[in-house]
């Protein structure tokens, strides 16, 4: 749990947000969170006010955060009267047998030859969203400058390009592939509240490059058969949206959750205990109270509270 401020609202939101690990949250709590569904009133929370502007929707499913990611890329290049920059990945197709094709990701790359694809199958890769591949490595980033995206892979940790890093587009180097596409042959983004400062010469401080890397993992096409390739792309996603999931470890300035789109109490626990502050946190729509009420199976309850008499 991130918050930890003193006023009215937070101590009673802590209060909820512990109810709600063991989906016992009581009449109050109910009450107390449907303060917060965005309506547009005053003195209520509004998605669409300023405040609220291009903050990352927690979700529970990839497809949902990959259609938020691509609306929100259109609607952040109109509020800056810019146009967006489509940069396309190269991918390279496994012939893998059928025996193959059970096998993981890594065996199959190892035992399978690779082919160029065609090009009718390369549009169909790219027409598809990011999270079509095991590693959600996107097909196609539509960039434009100061895009909000987010670091997919830990490159290099001593310069604070990890995993979860949230930046900024600051420039690009871009040239034609064989396909014919403009591809990344370098992204440079500006780093968000790193852990340290970094400098790097000729660069402004905490802006970092980042590469197109290869990476191996099967596409799930629309007929649902898996292909195995190796895609080159950079390793960075729009961060207008985020799964639960990916939430956990982050600590926001500004939490906006679908709980409807949640599946149980511990999603609804993670995603809304993201926040420093209640006055920050907002939901876009209503939620089923029976998520998080009639309290949690005994087998779940021991463990969790056991974890707390160790502390």
């Amino acid at each position: 749990m991130r918050n930890c401020r003193d006023n009215t609202d937070d101590i009673k939101f802590r209060r909820t947000l512990e109810n709600m690990r063991y989906k016992a949250c009581t009449p109050e709590d109910i009450k107390f969170l449907r303060s917060l569904v965005s309506l547009n009133r005053p003195g209520c929370h509004y998605i669409s006010s300023a405040l609220w502007r291009d903050t990352p929707i927690i979700v529970f499913e990839n497809r949902q955060k990959d259609e938020i990611n691509r609306l929100g890329c259109l609607h952040f290049a109109a509020d800056t009267s810019q146009v967006l920059t489509h940069f396309y990945c190269t991918d390279t197709i496994s012939t893998a047998s059928e025996e193959c094709q059970v096998k993981s990701s890594a065996k199959c790359k190892a035992n399978s030859r690779v082919n160029t694809m065609s090009t009718d199958l390369q549009q169909v890769m790219w027409d598809l969203p990011a999270s079509s591949h095991e590693n959600h490595a996107a097909p196609v980033l539509s960039l434009c400058l100061g895009l909000p995206v987010i670091i997919c892979y830990n490159v290099a940790t001593e310069l604070n390009i990890t995993k979860g890093q949230q930046a900024t587009v600051y420039m690009w180097h871009a040239s034609k592939a064989d396909h014919g596409k403009l591809v990344l042959d370098v992204l440079f983004v500006l780093l968000e509240n790193p852990p340290s400062p970094v400098i790097l010469e000729g660069l402004l401080h905490n802006v970092v490059p980042l590469l197109p890397r290869k990476n191996a993992g099967y596409v799930v096409l629309p007929n649902d058969r898996k292909i195995y390739i190796s895609r080159t792309q950079v390793d960075v996603l729009p961060q207008f949206a985020m799964t639960a999931y990916a939430s956990q470890g982050h600590t926001m300035d500004k939490v906006t959750v679908m709980l409807n789109s949640l599946c149980d109490h511990h999603a609804y626990y993670t995603a809304l205990s993201r926040g420093r502050s209640v006055v920050n946190t907002t939901m876009l729509q209503g939620f089923d109270p029976k998520v998080i009420t009639g309290r949690a199976s005994s087998s779940l309850r021991h463990p969790q509270q056991s974890s707390i008499y160790l502390l």
